[in-house]
């Protein structure tokens, strides 16, 4: 897959999606799945036309959302849905003031030869939001190309969307959250040097380096698998802040069953599948340590290893 951080002219001729896919729930896999069926029946070159940051962090003065799937993680799954360009661009002024025709005629066609579009029913772009599938659906003709515009979906008659998911992650419901979401939530990222205090109390950590306005998932202890090198495996993680050790920062730390291996410096991949408990403060280390051992019983119960 090729990435592009800026609007480049493109050679061929292509087939793209548009929208924030904040998360990457069951919908925009739905839509992204789409755009690579059609665009291999047309011969055309997929592409996905998205964000590195929520255009709400410039578009709304209050009420910014924090981020639901991070940028490694989502790059990741894009490819994987087997999409050949990404353009990966960050929301800015122009992106959000320009006007929803000059979108259209300059962006979309001059610019990345768009001859089929693929996009959700209530798809906004453009200065104010003014454009809609409307628009587009309209300037088709205009412009000589095709489209698909994909309806909602609902699983158990709820419409799966970022905000519900976004909600879910917040209060620790990650079972129902993957469950919307279609996979696991996970988080990717550097291992970086911590205090090494879980080292010397006998349960070692990884702790992940985070994307900037990550503080969504709820505080607590978490049953979890980690990817290193392509390798599974099974884990406990611990999200917030560690009042018993007085942590000032929110923190994502991750003790893998049975490895000892030196692993700061890599990219690894936590995948969250039930929160077990709230985040505590204990009286003692000993106390600490008691609650950890039965944690990974918990674990090693539920993955029945």
């Amino acid at each position: 897959m090729q990435i592009y951080y800026n609007i480049e002219k493109l050679d061929s001729d292509t087939a793209i999606t548009l929208g924030t896919f904040d998360g990457l729930h069951i919908g925009h896999v739905k839509i992204i799945k789409q755009l690579v069926e059609d665009a291999k029946k047309r011969n055309l070159k997929s592409v996905v036309y998205t964000f590195a940051n929520n255009p709400s962090t410039i578009t709304k003065n209050n009420d910014k959302p924090s981020t639901i799937l991070e940028m490694k993680c989502k790059k990741r799954i894009i490819e994987e849905l087997g999409v050949d360009i990404l353009m990966f661009l960050n929301f800015d002024e122009e992106q959000k003031n320009i006007s929803p025709d000059s979108f259209i005629k300059n962006i979309l066609i001059e610019n990345l030869k768009m001859k089929h579009l693929v996009v959700g029913y209530d798809f906004q772009f453009g200065k104010k939001a003014q454009g809609n599938t409307e628009l587009l659906i309209q300037e088709s003709k205009k412009y000589n190309y095709t489209y698909d515009i994909v309806e909602p979906i609902k699983k158990d008659f709820v419409r799966v969307s970022s905000t519900l998911i976004r909600n879910l992650l917040k209060n620790g419901n990650i079972e129902d959250a993957n469950y919307y979401l279609g996979r696991n939530y996970s988080l990717e990222g550097i291992v970086i040097d911590g205090e090494k205090i879980g080292r010397r109390i006998g349960f070692p950590t990884a702790n992940l380096e985070l994307d900037n306005n990550f503080a969504i998932l709820k505080s607590g202890v978490y049953i979890t698998r980690t990817i290193i090198d392509d390798k599974i495996y099974y884990s406990l993680t611990n999200v917030g802040f560690n009042p018993t050790l007085k942590q000032s920062d929110f923190t994502v730390e991750t003790h893998i069953l049975d490895f000892n291996e030196s692993i700061y410096g890599k990219i690894i991949r936590v995948d969250f599948y039930k929160r077990i408990r709230n985040e505590m403060k204990f009286n003692s280390i000993k106390d600490l340590k008691e609650s950890i051992g039965w944690d990974i019983y918990t674990t090693r119960k539920y993955f029945n290893i």
